[in-house]
């Protein structure tokens, strides 16, 4: 792994205006993502993981630039990402490439598998038609499906052959970083290890960078190499992959890895994991975001907003007491 910073975020905020109401008081603005800083160097997997309305999906989509951010700066590849327009931003999206959670609505049911992973490398006028059908063969036989397969339509794939499709399709250009939003949650249990592992071998054959979003810790243990762990907009822990799973320390993390199924029956239960729903992000709790929820909150938590503070090397948490 490079330690070049491939994707420098610094800051980022992406808040969202509720529209006006014709009569009182105009609502208070979403706070989806609320200052939000990380790199990832080349060849890195950078996971994001936590609860639904946690603010993972809107990080994404404001480093792909699918949202404007509000505030922030997003450097990748040492050009500054936010400033580029037009010809520009449409010629640097061939590096920066996204799988999402859904892979039958990414894709056109009227269109074939060939059609849909030829279709960047003629947005972008790659190749002449023999080189592009060469490319749609060598990228099916690379995700594990096989060239015949380019001539089917969505509707005759299994969830799992639809995701290895997505993944084809945001290859063909040879992109320096995926962003993978929850690539896996909508596929079975038995399939997520395959297409988990696909991504894993494509990240070492290819050099790839990846953020991946995940909402649990299981599914990131085995291809992340560090892993931030994000609560109503903010993150409050990071660590290195290895070191977190070892020695979790804010309470929102135990708390994640106690909400995770048990295999063994007769294993020890963990303690129950914290109770009640994530805050809306219209109403942000004062002080530390997850004294409301949180076991071990005192009245400091609710007063003094904690920073992200280094504990040991290269592990930060967000926590007056960890």
């Amino acid at each position: 792994m490079s330690e070049r910073a491939l994707l420098q975020v610094r800051e980022v905020v992406k808040h969202f205006q509720a529209r006006k109401r014709l009569f009182g008081r105009a609502p208070a603005a979403v706070r989806a993502v609320d200052g939000v800083s990380f790199d990832i160097s080349e060849g890195e997997v950078f996971a994001v993981v936590g609860e639904s309305g946690s603010g993972k999906t809107t990080l994404a989509r404001c480093v792909l630039r699918l949202e404007e951010p509000t505030s922030g700066t997003i450097f990748f590849d040492n050009e500054d990402w936010l400033a580029l327009q037009g010809r520009q931003l449409r010629s640097a999206r061939r590096d920066m490439q996204a799988v999402f959670q859904d892979p039958y609505s990414s894709l056109n049911p009227r269109m074939s598998a060939g059609a849909s992973i030829e279709e960047p490398l003629l947005v972008h006028k790659l190749g002449g038609r023999k080189e592009r059908r060469e490319r749609v063969a060598e990228l099916l036989r690379q995700v594990g499906l096989a060239p015949s397969d380019a001539e089917r339509y969505p509707h005759e794939f299994s969830g799992g052959q639809r995701q290895r499709i997505c993944i084809a399709r945001a290859l063909a250009l040879s992109p320096k970083l995926i962003v993978l939003d929850e690539p896996v949650s909508a596929l079975d249990v038995s399939v997520q290890a395959q297409v988990v592992n696909l991504l894993r071998d494509l990240r070492d054959e290819l050099g790839l960078s990846y953020l991946f979003i995940a909402h649990g810790l299981p599914v990131v243990e085995n291809i992340s190499d560090r892993v931030a762990v994000m609560y109503l907009g903010r993150f409050c822990e990071t660590a290195a992959t290895g070191e977190l799973f070892a020695r979790p320390l804010h309470p929102y993390t135990k708390a994640l890895f106690a909400a995770v199924p048990e295999p063994d029956p007769d294993a020890p239960r963990a303690k129950a994991p914290i109770a009640g729903e994530i805050p809306s992000p219209t109403a942000v709790p004062s002080g530390c975001r997850f004294n409301p929820r949180c076991p071990m909150a005192q009245e400091r938590c609710a007063a003094e907003p904690p920073e992200l503070r280094e504990i040991a090397p290269g592990h930060h948490v967000a926590c007056h007491f960890a």
